[in-house]
């Protein structure tokens, strides 16, 4: 299985439609780990999903430790401050980008757990949470 997302307990309704559209055209499954800052509801993410919902396999967890326990692979996460270069990176089938909350990002103790730190270096505070995920993701597919 291809690298994916996994998206902890996401906040924006409109991030999660535009990753839904990505992981779509990648064709790759996306995760998500409850509690969602907002109602589960297409409605909600039909703007930004557009027709793209169907084309995507979304599979949902209840917290961290049940996706941990599931997953045979690496967990990756992202650090602003140190962690590899997500460039040189060298991914892995099954792979799973986690991606922190847009408010806090990872708390300290599930980041903790996770395999590898990727860095993308930026110069200003954050990049939004869909284009964080584009930019790991297209890099996660083209260099597995």
């Amino acid at each position: 299985m291809k690298p994916f997302l996994v998206l902890f307990e996401p906040e924006i309704p409109y991030n999660v439609g535009s990753i839904i559209r990505l992981c779509a055209c990648f064709k790759t499954k996306l995760v998500i780990i409850r509690p969602c800052g907002f109602i589960w509801d297409i409605k909600k993410l039909k703007r930004s999903v557009m027709d793209y919902y169907d084309k995507c396999e979304i599979v949902f967890f209840n917290e961290f430790k049940e996706f941990k326990k599931q997953h045979k692979g690496r967990i990756l996460s992202t650090s602003s401050k140190n962690g590899t270069m997500y460039s040189e990176l060298k991914y892995e089938k099954n792979d799973a980008i986690l991606m922190g909350k847009e408010s806090l990002g990872l708390p300290e103790e599930v980041f903790n757990q996770t395999d590898i730190k990727l860095n993308i270096p930026i110069f200003e505070r954050s990049l939004n949470l869909s284009l964080s995920s584009a930019i790991l993701l297209s890099n996660a597919i083209s260099n597995y």
